[in-house]
């Protein structure tokens, strides 16, 4: 029997992703990350085609990033790149909204604060941060009517700079590096970098102000349908030969003749014999070909999502 496969997405979106369109102008900080769960809805047949419907449910999730000056928990659009990460949340949870078959499942948002300065304080200052973005989140788009909206805070503390400060070429760096990653308290910590000059202006002036933020993460889901025709080629049943009576037995001689093909019986064989091997190399052909384009899909998908 030859199988063959026809599947056909019924939204252009299914190849696309919700996240990619969305996301197509947000050249900043943004990470979408999904997972795609298939699950079989229907199974029927049509004439030579067994037809499968398949529901497509990606779940996706889309981070922002908008920066403080220090010290302070307003919210200022005008501030470093926040203007652009704003319009780019704004924008993303408006075509969320827009898309058949999206739905916003929940909206995270994580206050921090820099480990500079008295902890207390500046865990008051992330959950401040935390706060205020979420009254202006819901003053702009209202995503609390329409999905779960979760809301932590946390201070960053001097090991969370190391990446940073091994990146980068800024002075007294592998001092710095063994202060940073040492056993002493934060506060500790703080005194030794302050006698340093050179390395805190460093540090304060482009390590601990990306400190100074607040993480959006975005989760959405996106339901698509898609359907797999299977082309069943049906052979007649076999004929059912009818089961001999039993006769009476009868001694008699039995001689056995052999009987040779004649050559065009034996060509006729052999031309058989190369349809079906050509026939079957046309399917190997053809199911290689299907599986190579869906394999080329499926890895322009990953490539559009990252």
């Amino acid at each position: 029997m030859i199988v063959k496969r026809i599947f056909i997405p019924l939204t252009l979106s299914l190849m696309m992703g919700a996240a990619l369109p969305a996301m197509a102008d947000h050249q900043s900080g943004c990470c979408v990350k999904s997972v795609v769960d298939t699950v079989k809805i229907t199974e029927y047949t049509d004439g030579d085609y067994l037809v499968r419907k398949y529901l497509v449910r990606k779940a996706c999730d889309a981070g922002f990033d908008v920066h403080y000056r220090i010290n302070l928990s307003e919210v200022n659009s005008s501030f470093d790149n926040n203007a652009q990460e704003l319009d780019a949340l704004w924008n993303f949870i408006s075509r969320v909204g827009k898309e058949e078959g999206a739905q916003l499942r929940s909206v995270r948002i994580v206050g921090y604060a820099s480990p500079d300065g008295i902890h207390n304080a500046n865990a008051r200052l992330a959950q401040r941060r935390a706060e205020e973005f979420k009254s202006y989140l819901e003053s702009k788009s209202c995503p609390s009517e329409c999905c779960r909206v979760e809301m932590s805070s946390q201070v960053a503390d001097w090991k969370s700079c190391c990446p940073m400060v091994e990146q980068s070429q800024m002075p007294d760096k592998q001092c710095v590096l063994e202060i940073l990653s040492g056993g002493c308290s934060e506060q500790q910590k703080e005194c030794a970098l302050k006698r340093m000059p050179r390395a805190w202006e460093y540090l304060a002036r482009e390590v601990l102000p990306v400190q100074r933020r607040v993480e959006v993460d975005v989760a959405f889901t996106k339901n698509d349908e898609m359907v797999s025709r299977t082309l069943i080629n049906k052979r007649p049943a076999p004929e059912v030969t009818p089961t001999p009576q039993p006769q009476p037995q009868v001694e008699e001689q039995v001689v056995v003749v052999e009987q040779q093909l004649t050559r065009k019986e034996l060509r006729a064989l052999r031309r058989e014999a190369r349809r079906a091997e050509r026939e079957a190399r046309r399917v190997a052909r053809r199911e290689a070909k299907d599986a190579r384009r869906l394999s080329k899909d499926a890895e322009r998908m990953v490539r559009d999502a990252q």
